[in-house]
């Protein structure tokens, strides 16, 4: 009887581990979708109000590269522990 129920807690514990790591799975899928989602959004915005860096003979770049393309990986990075 004894072994039964420690076996029981066994696989238990092991349920709720598997329900944790699903919930990561879930969470990182979700951020991620997010954060697909939310950068060309960002970045769009930066090309309309001009926030942008604009090529010279010191740039390797020949387009013009926004520059608010951390801000929408920090506003996911940011949501991601507040919804945790």
């Amino acid at each position: 009887m004894f072994f039964f129920c420690i076996k029981a807690q066994i696989i238990h514990l092991k349920q709720l581990h598997l329900l944790g790591s699903m919930e990561v799975i879930i969470r990182f899928i979700v951020f991620f979708a997010l954060s697909y989602v939310t950068i060309p959004v960002i970045r769009d915005f930066a090309i309309k109000r001009k926030f942008v860096d604009i090529p010279d003979h010191r740039k390797v770049h020949k387009t013009l590269i926004p520059a608010l393309g951390g801000v929408a990986v920090f506003i996911c990075f940011v949501l991601s522990f507040v919804y945790s």
